[in-house]
Formats: structure tokens, C-alpha cells, sequence
């Protein structure tokens, strides 16, 4: 996909986004981890491969099955420097759910996850939020707790999106308009 993107449409760089296990495959891929010690190899491990696009930005939504320690922070296992030699500068959003009990996306994951981005030279920003009283995959349409149900008293999931994405959309599961 990224070479088509290069290639065809002179693509130089994306966003990369994932819920659940794809959040882990996004934080790795923002992270500069790859499975081997080279990206350049295609899966046979012997033809080169398309050199990666590298992506400026990351949003994963309570991500599972990563390893913060070895993608993020001072003794991280992923690269600095992206494959043209440059200092990686990736942003970084991480939503999680407060009663996720799914290893990797729990809250003292997502405490964990903040502590390293904060202390991570290759991070041009970040940001971690946990969603209170709502549970894995959430942002899922009938998954989240009904309005009014938050121990706050305000939809906080609502706001949130208003003030970083400009609001939100509006879904009818019962009927249509």
C-alpha cells in the first residue's frame, strides 16, 4: 500500500490509525519497530522491499497486544531515524477505555503509554485520554455507556470530540432520517 501510495500518487507520508489490535499495529508502526532487523526485505526476507511511508501522525484507539517499553521512551527498541536518514517526528493519540481490562489497553496502560511518549525525543506531540466509566470499543456505535450514564454527569465523549475534531456525528441505531 505504501509504495502504490508513493508511486501513483506521490504520497510522502500519512496517518496511521487502529482500534484494538490494529491500535498496537499503529503504535508500532509510528514507533519505527519493525518484526526484523530491517524494513528494506520483502517477506521472503531475501527480495527488497518498498521503503516505508512514513507516517506524521498516529491515532490508536485502545490498542492491545504492543509493548510500550520497547516502542516508546528513552530506551526504546524503535528507530530515531526514519529510512531516509532523518530524525523521526511522529504525534501520537491514544484513547482508552476507563474500565477496559484488556492487556495493553487498560488504564495503567494508557498511564504507562503517556509516561513514555512524554519522555520520547521523537514525538512532535502527544496525547493520551481516558474515557471514564467506558468499557472496550466503546466509540462503537451502541458500545458506550448511554448518555447521562457517565459517574461525571456530562458527555464527556461528546466534548472531547467538539474541542479536537470540531464535534462529532450524529447515529441513529432504531431509525432513519
Amino acid at each position: 500500500a505504501a509504495a502504490t501510495l508513493r508511486e501513483r500518487y506521490g504520497v510522502s507520508s500519512i496517518a496511521v490509525f487502529g482500534t484494538c489490535y490494529g491500535g498496537g499495529r499503529a503504535l508500532e508502526v509510528a514507533s519505527g519497530w519493525y518484526p526484523s532487523e530491517t524494513f528494506m526485505f520483502d517477506v521472503d526476507g531475501v527480495t527488497l522491499g518498498p521503503t516505508p511511508v512514513e507516517p506524521l501522525a498516529c491515532v490508536a484507539w485502545y490498542p492491545t497486544r504492543y509493548d510500550a517499553r520497547a516502542l516508546f521512551g528513552p530506551d526504546h527498541k524503535g528507530s530515531s531515524l526514519n529510512y531516509e536518514g532523518k530524525e523521526r517526528n511522529v504525534a501520537i493519540m491514544a484513547i482508552f477505555a476507563g474500565d477496559d481490562e484488556i492487556p495493553g489497553a487498560r488504564p495503567d496502560d494508557a498511564q504507562l503509554l503517556k509516561e513514555l511518549l512524554d519522555n520520547d525525543k521523537r514525538m512532535k506531540d502527544r496525547m493520551v485520554k481516558v474515557f471514564p466509566n467506558q468499557g472496550h470499543g466503546f466509540a462503537h456505535i451502541g458500545l458506550g455507556a448511554a448518555k447521562n450514564e457517565a459517574a461525571t454527569g456530562d458527555d464527556e465523549t461528546d466534548e472531547f470530540l467538539r474541542e479536537e475534531f470540531g464535534g462529532s456525528g450524529s447515529y441513529d441505531v432504531d431509525g432513519a432520517d
